[in-house]
Parts: C-alpha cells; sequence; structure tokens
C-alpha cells in the first residue's frame, strides 16, 4: 500500500491556458512527478504537491514538493520541466536559458521556512530534520551532477519509474536519523500548512454576540421608521417573525414615556408581559409612568372584587364579562396604548381594548396573523377605521437557513432541502431520543451547549405540547441544570423551559425543541413547528423519538435519508 499524497489546488492540476511553452512544460513535469509519487510513495510516508508560505516581503513561496518520512523528516523537492544542464556552474533550461536561481537554492530556502513554520504552529521548538532534493523528469540519462552539494540529491527521467528507492537514498545522504520527534503530529501540522479542505461555513454559536449586536442595530434602524409616523394616534404595524416588532414597540412606548405620556403596554402572554415590564422598572424608578401586563390581567385588576385570578379558561371568560361592563377610557390610567402580539387577541379581549382606548386616545398595535395559532381574529371596525398600516420590512434576525426552514414550516412544505441546508449551516441539530427519554435527551444537549461555551440565558427549551400535557415544562432542573419558566424572576439568568405559546414575543439564540412526537402535537403540527423555530436566531435543536419521522414533513424524510435520527454537520 502506497503513501498518501495530496494533490496541489484545481488552477495548479489543470494545464494552463496562458503562459506560453515553458509554463506547459512545467506543468507536465509536475504532472508527472505527480503520478509516480502517488503509485510509488513508501507506506507511512505522505507527501504535498504545491505546498505555499508566507515569505515576509519578498512574498510567497512554494515548494513544488514536500515529502514526509515520519521516521526521518521532510524531503522538499523542486521539479524543473524540459531538458535540464549545468555549466560553469550555472543552470540552464533546454534552449540554453539561464536559471535565475539554483534549484537547490529555491528547495532550502523553502526548507528553512517550513522549518520556522511548523514550530509556530507547534507552539514549540521542534526543528523538523529536513533534505532537499531536486527533479528533472524530463532529462534522461545516466550522468548525475558532479558538484559535492548534489551527490543523492538529483532525480532525472528514470526515477518516475520507481522513485522510492531514490527518494530513500536522498533522506539518507541529508538527515541524521534519530532526529526527528516521536510524536509525529508534526505531519499534520504540514497539512494544516498546505491547506485542508476549506468550508467558510460560521460556528452559528460562536457567533451569538455578533448576532445579538446586529439585532440592535436592525432594531434601531426600524425604530427611526416608527418615529416618522409619530403624528399619527393610531397605527397597525404588521410584521412576520424576525422584523424585530416586539423589540421596536418596546423601545417606542419607552419613548413616549420620556416624553411625559403615561403609557400602558398589553400584550397577551405572561412571560413577554413579565419581561417588558421588568424592562420599564428603570424607568418608572426616574418618576416615568409606564408598565406592562396582559390583557386579561388587566381585566382581573378592573373586575375582581379582590378576587385572585382564575384558575381556568371559564373563569376567564366569566371575568372578562365582568370587566366589559365595567371598563372604559377612564377606568384606566393611559394616554398612550401599545398592544404586542394581538394575533393573540379573541374577540372578548378586543372588546376589552375598545373600552378602554375610547375613540381618541393613542392606541398602536403590532401583530402578525402569520403566527396566530388559533385562526387569527378579524379586526373590528372600531380599530381599523382611520387606521395607518405600516409593515415592517423583513430583517435578519435568524441565520438564513433557520428563516427559511420557519418559512419552509409556514408554507405546509414537504421534503428535506430546507432541513438539509440548516444542518450543514450549523443552525439545526436533530438529536435522538428514545421512547420516554426526552428529559435525558434534552439535558444532554443542555450540557453540550455549555461546554460550546453557551449562556444559559441564551438558551430556551420549548415543549411543543401545552403545559398540562407537557412531562418538562414546570420543572426546576433537567438532568442537573437549572432552568424556569419564561415568566418566573430566575428567567432571565437560567435556561428557560417552557411551552412556545407561552414564549411568543420571546427569542433566545439557541432553543430546544422537543415533545413533538406527543399526541397532542399532532393538531396544527407544521403550525407549532413554524412558530417555535421562530423563536431562535442562531441554532435549533430538535429532541426526537424516531415516531416523530413519520409526523414531521420536512425533519422526516431527512431522518430517513440519513438512517439515523443524530443528524448535524
Amino acid at each position: 500500500m502506497a503513501g498518501r499524497i495530496h494533490p496541489a489546488d484545481g488552477p495548479r492540476m489543470r494545464a494552463p491556458a496562458a503562459g506560453g511553452a515553458a509554463a506547459k512544460v512545467g506543468f507536465e513535469a509536475e504532472r508527472r512527478v505527480y503520478e509516480a509519487l502517488a503509485a510509488h510513495l513508501p507506506d507511512g510516508w505522505e507527501a504535498w504537491h504545491g505546498l505555499r508560505l508566507r515569505a515576509g516581503r519578498s512574498g510567497d513561496g512554494e515548494a513544488d514538493f514536500v515529502i514526509a518520512d515520519p521516521r526521518r523528516g521532510l524531503l522538499v523537492l523542486e521539479v524543473k520541466g524540459g531538458r535540464v544542464t549545468q555549466s560553469g556552474g550555472r543552470w540552464y533550461y533546454a534552449g540554453g536559458r539561464p536559471m535565475r536561481r539554483s534549484p537547490l537554492d529555491q528547495a532550502h530556502g523553502f526548507a528553512r521556512n517550513l522549518q520556522e513554520e511548523i514550530d509556530r504552529a507547534a507552539g514549540r521548538d521542534l526543528r523538523i530534520p529536513f533534505a532537499v532534493g531536486v527533479w528533472f523528469p524530463d532529462t534522461e540519462g545516466d550522468a548525475l551532477p558532479t558538484n559535492g552539494d548534489l551527490r543523492d540529491r538529483v532525480l532525472l527521467a528514470r526515477d518516475l519509474v520507481d522513485p522510492a528507492a531514490a527518494l530513500r537514498r536522498i533522506f539518507e545522504a541529508g538527515i541524521v536519523p534519530g532526529n526527528v520527534p516521536r510524536d509525529a503530529g508534526w505531519v499534520e501540522i504540514v497539512t494544516d500548512l498546505w491547506g485542508r479542505d476549506f468550508d467558510p461555513r460560521p460556528d452559528v454559536l460562536a457567533r451569538i454576540p455578533w448576532i445579538e449586536r446586529a439585532r440592535a442595530r436592525m432594531n434601531e434602524a426600524q425604530l427611526a421608521v416608527l418615529r416618522g409616523l409619530a403624528s399619527n394616534p393610531r397605527v397597525l404595524v404588521t410584521g412576520r417573525a424576525g422584523t424585530g416588532k416586539t423589540t421596536v414597540a418596546r423601545a417606542y412606548a419607552m419613548e413616549c414615556a420620556w416624553s411625559g405620556k403615561a403609557v400602558l403596554f398589553l400584550c397577551f402572554t405572561d412571560p413577554l408581559a413579565r419581561w417588558l415590564d421588568e424592562g420599564f422598572a428603570e424607568l418608572r424608578d426616574q418618576g416615568l409612568a409606564v408598565r406592562a401586563t396582559t390583557v386579561r390581567r388587566l381585566a382581573h385588576e378592573i373586575a375582581s372584587d379582590g378576587a385572585p385570578p382564575p384558575a381556568d379558561h371559564e373563569g376567564w371568560m366569566r371575568l372578562l364579562d365582568r370587566a366589559l361592563d365595567r371598563a372604559s377610557p377612564e377606568r384606566v390610567t393611559a394616554d398612550a396604548i401599545f398592544v404586542d402580539e394581538l394575533q393573540c387577541f379573541a374577540a372578548p379581549d378586543l372588546a376589552l381594548l375598545e373600552r378602554i382606548a375610547g375613540e381618541e386616545r393613542f392606541l398602536w398595535a403590532f401583530w402578525d396573523p402569520h403566527q396566530a395559532f388559533w385562526d387569527p381574529p378579524e379586526l373590528p371596525a372600531w380599530l381599523t377605521r382611520g387606521v395607518v398600516r405600516y409593515e415592517l420590512p423583513v430583517q435578519r434576525r435568524a441565520t438564513p437557513t433557520l428563516e427559511a426552514l420557519a418559512r419552509a414550516y409556514a408554507a405546509g412544505a414537504t421534503g428535506p432541502e430546507p432541513a438539509r441546508a440548516a444542518v450543514a449551516e450549523g443552525s439545526l441539530v436533530l438529536r435522538s431520543a428514545a421512547a420516554g427519554t426526552t428529559e435525558a435527551a434534552v439535558g444532554a444537549a443542555l450540557r453540550d451547549l455549555e461546554e460550546h461555551g453557551v449562556a444559559p440565558s441564551h438558551v430556551a427549551v420549548l415543549s411543543l405540547v401545552g403545559k398540562e400535557a407537557s412531562a418538562v415544562v414546570g420543572r426546576t432542573e433537567l438532568a442537573g441544570v437549572p432552568v424556569a419558566t419564561a415568566d418566573e424572576a430566575s428567567a432571565r439568568a437560567r435556561v428557560v423551559v417552557d411551552t412556545f405559546l407561552r414564549f411568543e414575543g420571546l427569542e433566545r439564540p439557541v432553543v430546544v425543541l422537543c415533545e413533538g412526537e406527543h399526541r397532542a402535537a399532532r393538531r396544527k403540527y407544521t403550525q407549532r413547528m413554524y412558530m417555535a423555530v421562530t423563536r431562535a436566531s442562531a441554532q435549533v435543536v430538535v429532541v426526537a423519538e424516531p415516531s416523530l419521522a413519520e409526523r414531521d414533513p420536512i425533519l422526516g424524510p431527512l431522518v430517513a435519508e440519513t438512517g439515523a435520527v443524530d443528524v448535524q454537520r
């Protein structure tokens, strides 16, 4: 079995289209040497064709071939095509054109640079022994140069048949045995210097800080547009997932509070209301009037008569009825009302909003009908009459392949292409969970993220089923990792474990999805996936039992194609 040879890049392996006859002769000479080495390189040896190095201010240096015998060291070979001769101490190409620099000097200079580069890459002084040689593959003959420094360092056309013996002679003549490091890791360093496969895909987890900064810049640009609409008392802002609706709504609400207005920010889910209100706390400490709550918590304030919040859906509906009877603009202190997650509001919620907004109160609403899990509401005439509509342009909050994956679920697409692209980018990872082992598999995913340096505050675990059906939501730890629901006070510093619905309006760089194979997730499964995938900006990790492959129209084919549930780049 022959040793291994690493070919030069594409252009070096193709005959030059320009450069004249000399360039074509040089190409053919290197091609013949390459083929000879590929066929006869001794076992355990490695060779690199066209290894380039920086050579300081003088430019780049290059060796035609570098050969490694792990037991001896390195051999740098310079190849010269055509018939080569020597006269009066100078070397000449065919036709009498003199060489600007002797081939042996070229090999010596490169070998010293390579020796230093290996030491630099290793971080210590290895000083790999080296020998140098020249090969004239087009020069026939039996006589070799008589120069003392060229003895046993020259190969001719005859050596193309089987160069192993000649190469061993060069090693033996130029290197004293026993000086090479026992650890052959330096051979891999040479391969790195030569250039392994280059795939410029970023590590999406390492790019989380960059993604966060980029999003802040894009949100500022969106906010600048909203400021231009400030003279309009009623505005309906539409934006798909990733356009920054909640962030810019919150920022503009804060600007309104700074201008002296009393601001009420309404949304639908408790986790989002808590996150928003915590952000307003500093402004309240400075005497500004701004707060956030859910529309149903507001109904409780209006009509509870001191009773605790209802514990079930029916109780909330009865409470809303009482609140509608009592609500009026005067019952709520607010000069300006901001509404987020409008697509989640049912008819009773919209009716309560009408009662407190009245006909003239400043009201800005933000919504995305595509993110409505239930059927999106029909907007009432009082809200749309005279309203200024504005659609936020799409911004890249998430990686491109995550955006494409989310769009595929929203469009009801089938086929593995979006998932395959996301796996290749590193923004999608599939992890296997045997039946009944979801908790352990999620815990293993969290530990892997921790080892990768991802902060707990950058991770959310989202169940694709409701809170009552989930086996993970409500836990205080998963496989030893402290966790919290999205509306707990400790959620900012911990991994959040919650449902995809309760996390609507929030986001984290990494989202771990689970329980998609649960029977409760069958209804509107692709909508659940769309809403959950859009909560991540860098990576989605899907923890799945094998049965998920039969339900998921995008991940399922990929699992079937690879024959495994665990899929990552």
